[in-house]
């Protein structure tokens, strides 16, 4: 009992590092994308230089009353003052809008009258000045004479301080050679002008007066202001003022094209105006509203607030999962008559139920696989002892395993889905090992062996096939670790773990444990523990035979054919369990918002150039499928230096085929401009695309070669290893067209398209575990044939009663273990479990049943060629 004190002191130990795999566990929304892949990349950048485009959570708010409503507003307002959390929504731009307004209204509407005041001054100082010098022919004579004695003429009035406009006006009149008495008020109120816009300091204002001026301009051709009221500076004072009255409106029209672009012109032209003409602002709201709607135009309603304006997005930047929650909490509570409902999206709130959902996914899935497999355990052995035997030495392999993935999730992440695999996958295959072991040390009861024999026997012929068998299990789903991806490399770094543990404490401690207990009545109750083995069976005709395999050839190429063409969904929403926040979010998120809306096509560059991105712009919106394209910004923080980040939404759902089409066309632009693309519908694509090749280029061919490698080791001829090929490729086109009509039937979908691919390599590493048993022990009983001088034919049939029964058995187990990932809460898992379950089946199914049909053709073919040759040397011998 050495070994079973050393197994259980091992597990005492590991257990302490098993409980807490938790911690290690990860996950992450790139856990199925190769690094290599462009849309990695594009992540990469954004959590880098744009951690805030990333790291958002988003809340998306139901509202029982209008958005624009003031309960509405007053809730957000309170919200925001409340919680404290840095959040933006429609009404941060809204308010952002009505402040813009106010302070056109405020600022610019002061602007314009002090401006039109200072110019309507400065014109008619011109006007008076230039009727001065005309009058008293100061233009005739030198400047310098000419500027002295217009000195004297106004010395003591308002006009002496001007004598630099008259200065410019002599100089302008003789660089033209002009006629001073056929000078027209164009050009005096353009000189006035210039001289007040050489004296303004503000951007805004010299904009303003060169927009009002130049509006003027064309109506001031001919008029003679000056001669006509120059001797009446009343009239002439109100002739300019209505003239500048009548032109202001198309001044602060031109003013606000030039410097508001970010407004939109007639909205701001609006505001301006009504301040100019001294008209109170009551429409503020409404103004700041359509000026948003007009500036953001599709994005508001894409990302922002619904058509209906019932459901408001807000987005929270740098929250934690606990302080989002707390915020929606605040949310309704503060919102009641207002808030309808509240959801939350976004990384964290994902990541964190994620994390409890398969937590809870593993318990329940692990409970109700150990309730199913103690079932089948019992029926097997029909003993309570016998069946509890194997459960504990396969537990404490688990347990071994899952510490060795702990340490290794010290130096690799591992991703949260591969623990539930790893303990159904474990606990399936320890319980084949452990049943085939305890079968055959039951078998050699039955030859009246005692039990330290029966288990010395057992240990040595059923152990080394179960040996063999870890072997080609591990390797098949280590294969996994060639994908490049997080997902499959986790699960092929801990699926082996538990596989070669609970091997091994099924090759060392079982048999001891057999040993001791084997013998006791009591371990076999209810039933005996010695029976008669008879293993004699009737080989089928061959002609009965040949029919079956060709039918099966017939099924096997049709859904062989389906299997290699198989698309699959491409909808992650899959994996995400349906009674979660985030899949609810997203349910009610697609009714209210456009398709394209919550998983965005990402661009980004760190080479900006605003010329060419308009360039590229123009061509992205040509692209059928792309309904909207959103400039980079600095207001909107997607342009840092030469980095910007760009968006795109398509007319389509992220994940759908459509989506995923149009992505090779926005790169096949986009790259041209030296820009990358990334984003949902970017990220799907590049895993759809270089998975598959990985996976057909590296894990499968490493994996059906490592396999069958082990397979041919462990028998040494060609005939049964081509068996168990056909067997293996069988059970998995057969799993994976009967697991798709089965969800589409029962969920709606079709397998999520990696699913094939992961049932692929179990059926592979299972599988082999099958024809290995059956085969070795085929083996034994083709010699018995030979030495009897009997066809080998019998022996190929015999251990369909020695150990079909038995794979039969272990393969309802590890069904069992993988059907209990039904009552998972996603639909992904759910959809894994069947194809991996109906895998297991198939594998025993075509071991026991598939092998000894196809070996009995092999074997007629070679017997034809055989009697051929005979036939042909007789006839040689008789010439």
């Amino acid at each position: 009992m050495k070994r079973v004190i050393a197994w259980i002191a091992i597990a005492i130990i590991a257990a302490m590092f098993a409980s807490q795999i938790d911690k290690v566990l990860v996950y992450s929304e790139t856990a199925m994308l190769p690094p290599q892949a462009e849309s990695y990349k594009v992540k990469q950048a954004l959590e880098k230089y744009f951690p805030s485009l990333e790291n958002r959570t988003m809340m998306m708010v139901i509202l029982k009353v209008n958005a624009t409503s003031p309960q509405a507003v007053k809730w957000y307002e309170r919200w925001k003052n409340v919680t404290k959390v840095n959040a933006t929504s429609f009404y941060d731009a809204w308010d952002g809008f009505k402040k813009a307004l106010k302070g056109l209204y405020n600022g610019l509407g002061h602007m314009v009258k002090g401006i039109n005041k200072g110019f309507e001054g400065y014109w008619m100082v011109t006007d008076m000045i230039h009727l001065t010098m005309t009058m008293n022919g100061l233009y005739d004579e030198p400047e310098k004479q000419a500027l002295q004695d217009f000195k004297l003429l106004v010395a003591g009035t308002k006009l002496e301080k001007f004598d630099y406009i008259a200065k410019a006006l002599y100089e302008y009149i003789h660089k033209k050679h002009l006629d001073p008495a056929k000078v027209d008020d164009s050009v005096l109120s353009c000189i006035a002008k210039h001289e007040l816009y050489k004296r303004l300091s503000n951007d805004y204002a010299k904009t303003y007066l060169c927009c009002l001026a130049c509006a003027l301009n064309p109506k001031l051709k001919g008029v003679q202001l000056w001669m006509q009221y120059g001797f009446d500076p009343g009239t002439l004072k109100q002739k300019i003022d209505s003239y500048v009255k009548e032109f202001t409106p198309q001044g602060i029209k031109c003013f606000v094209e030039k410097k508001l672009s970010k407004l939109p012109t007639d909205v701001a032209y609006e505001v301006i105006l009504a301040s100019w003409e001294g008209k109170k602002l009551n429409n503020l709201d409404a103004l700041a509203l359509k000026a948003l709607e007009e500036k953001m135009g599709k994005v508001l309603h894409y990302l922002m607030v619904s058509k209906d304006w019932k459901t408001v997005n807000i987005r929270m930047t740098n929250v934690s999962y606990e302080e989002a929650i707390n915020a929606k909490k605040e949310a309704l509570k503060l919102g009641k008559g207002v808030v309808e409902k509240a959801y939350l999206l976004g990384g964290s709130v994902l990541d964190k139920e994620m994390r409890e959902a398969n937590v809870r996914d593993a318990e329940r899935v692990q409970t109700l696989s150990h309730v199913l497999v103690l079932v089948v355990l019992f029926a097997l052995t029909r003993s309570l002892a016998a069946s509890l035997v194997p459960f504990l030495v396969v537990g404490i392999g688990i347990v071994v395993g899952m510490a060795l993935a702990f340490f290794i999730g010290q130096m690799f992440p591992i991703y949260q889905m591969a623990r539930t695999l790893m303990i159904t996958t474990g606990l399936g295959l320890g319980m084949d090992y452990s049943i085939f072991i305890l079968s055959r040390f039951r078998e050699e009861l039955g030859h009246g062996r005692d039990p330290k024999e029966a288990a010395k026997i057992a240990a040595k012929r059923a152990g080394h096939a179960v040996g063999i068998s870890a072997l080609a299990a591990s390797l098949g789903f280590a294969s996994l670790m060639l994908s490049g991806t997080l997902m499959l490399n986790s699960m092929g770094m801990t699926i082996p773990l538990t596989v070669l543990a609970t091997a091994a404490a099924s090759i060392t401690m079982l048999p001891e444990l057999l040993a001791y207990l084997g013998g006791k009545k009591w371990f076999w109750w209810p039933s005996k523990n010695v029976e008669k083995p008879s293993h004699e069976v009737a080989p089928p005709r061959r002609g009965a035979v040949i029919a079956i395999f060709l039918i099966t050839l017939i099924v096997t190429a049709v859904s062989l054919y389906f299997y290699v063409n198989y698309k699959g969904s491409s909808d992650t929403r899959l994996f995400i369990p349906k009674n979660t926040e985030a899949y609810q979010a997203l349910q009610e998120f697609s009714k209210r918002f456009p398709p394209g809306a919550w998983g965005p096509v990402m661009l980004y560059t760190n080479q900006y150039n605003p010329f060419y991105w308009k360039m590229l712009k123009s061509r992205l919106e040509n692209i059928t499928g792309v309904a909207l394209v959103m400039d980079p910004s600095k207001d909107m923080g997607t342009i840092k230096g030469s980095k910007a980040v760009a968006m795109i939404i398509l007319d389509y759902e992220p994940f759908s085929s459509k989506a995923l089409d149009v992505v090779p066309k926005i790169r096949d632009v986009a790259h041209r401009f030296h820009w990358l693309v990334g984003g949902m519908p970017a990220e799907l694509y590049d895993m759809n695309i270089l998975i598959t090749k990985l996976f057909w280029s590296r894990v499968a061919p490493f994996a059906i070669i490592a396999t069958m490698l082990v397979l041919a080791f462990a028998v040494r001829k060609l005939d049964p290893v081509i068996a168990a090929a056909y067997g293996l490729v069988a059970a998995i086109s057969w799993a994976v067209i009967l697991s798709h009509i089965i969800s589409v039937s029962l969920w709606g979908y079709a397998l999520y398209w990696m699913t094939p691919l992961i049932a692929l390599i179990a059926t592979l590493g299972i599988g082999t575990d099958y024809n290995v048993f059956y085969i070795t022990r085929m083996i034994e009983e083709i010699e018995k044939e030979v030495k009897a001088g009997r066809s080998v034919i019998g022996g190929i049939w015999r251990p369909i009663k020695a150990v079909g029964p038995v794979i039969i058995g272990l393969a309802s187990i590890m069904a069992s273990a993988y059907f209990g990932m039904l009552i998972a809460q996603s639909i992904g898992l759910k959809q894994m479990g069947l194809a991996l379950g109906f895998s297991a089946l198939f594998a025993a199914l075509n071991a026991v049943l598939l092998n000894p049909i196809t070996l009995t053709v092999l074997a007629s073919v070679k017997e034809l060629f055989k009697g051929r040759k005979v036939k042909e040397k007789r006839e040689e011998i008789i010439e």
